[in-house]
């Protein structure tokens, strides 16, 4: 018997809650660049400001660093925002494909959150997706908040860098041929 999409991220939920210390979130999302031997007549596309041609791999991940989805091939000079905003899981939280839980109130209270994935500050603030407050306006109250979304943001560099670990090439610069101008 196969779960909806909605029990799993109410189970993913659970788990980033009880792991993670961070409530309503279903997944992590972050992007690694990939370096990349240059591609011929790519112009500056893959070039990154860390002075390397790279690919970029977007992941999203669980609570138990279990990678969901994965969107390789973003052009190395895009930010992480950028990349997202041309994922196939942006378009699904767009267009309200992706069936994510409804809103829920928190225990012992009347405030309602949604259901959210976890980002960086590259990525953007929307309904689906939050970051960290920026640290120039910190009180107590949002350097804790910042505290408990750092350590569910772990979760994604952990996955990757399991991968990496596991995955020597990775490490060093892939050898690809990429369709450019498609």
């Amino acid at each position: 018997m196969s779960s909806s999409t909605d029990e799993v991220f109410t189970e993913i939920s659970k788990d980033f809650n009880i792991r993670w210390n961070f409530r309503n979130c279903i997944e992590r999302i972050d992007a690694k660049n990939i370096r990349i031997h240059c591609p011929p007549n790519s112009a500056s596309q893959y070039f990154k400001y860390t002075q390397c041609h790279s690919s970029v791999l977007q992941a999203v991940v669980d609570a138990n660093l279990k990678f969901v989805t994965v969107d390789v091939g973003a052009y190395g000079k895009q930010n992480d925002g950028g990349v997202f905003r041309n994922s196939a899981v942006y378009q699904s939280l767009e267009t309200r494909s992706l069936q994510v839980p409804e809103d829920t109130v928190l225990l012992r209270s009347k405030i309602i959150l949604p259901r959210i994935f976890v980002g960086d500050k590259a990525y953007p603030l929307t309904t689906s997706i939050i970051k960290p407050y920026s640290r120039r306006i910190l009180d107590r109250n949002k350097t804790i908040f910042n505290y408990r979304l750092s350590r569910a943001r772990l979760v994604v560099e952990s996955a990757v860098g399991i991968c990496a670990s596991k995955c020597r090439m990775l490490d060093k610069a892939i050898e690809t041929k990429v369709d450019i101008g498609g």
